[in-house]
């Protein structure tokens, strides 16, 4: 039985979204994610006055964008068990390494200034 060597096979490139458009809440947001940070809604409604984030999650997420939810459990003041969510993007280090990437942070961080 013949084994074939995969190890001159060049790197695969990581799957990336469809770029939201610059100055949306859509953008803001993946820019929080690609930064590492791994926001709540909560902390993105302040962060980013977004009040309808987990709406704009869900479309990045249709976009392509591999973003994952942790799940975290919570007792509230009135003792009801809830979860709330920490949203981050899957294999990061690989994503950021996209040129296409590259490019949205630049143009992002030009327009902030």
């Amino acid at each position: 039985m013949e084994f074939l060597d995969f190890g001159d096979m060049p790197k695969m490139t990581p799957i990336i979204g469809k770029l939201p458009k610059l100055g949306t809440n859509k953008a803001d947001i993946l820019m929080f994610l690609l930064s590492g940070d791994q926001p709540t809604n909560k902390q993105m409604g302040n962060k980013l006055d977004c009040v309808s984030s987990a709406a704009r999650i869900c479309e990045l997420r249709q976009d392509g964008w591999l973003i994952e939810a942790h799940k975290i459990p919570y007792r509230t003041e009135m003792g009801k068990d809830v979860y709330y969510c920490k949203y981050y993007i899957m294999n990061l280090q690989d994503v950021l390494t996209h040129p296409r990437v590259q490019q949205f942070i630049e143009w992002h961080r030009k327009r902030k200034q």
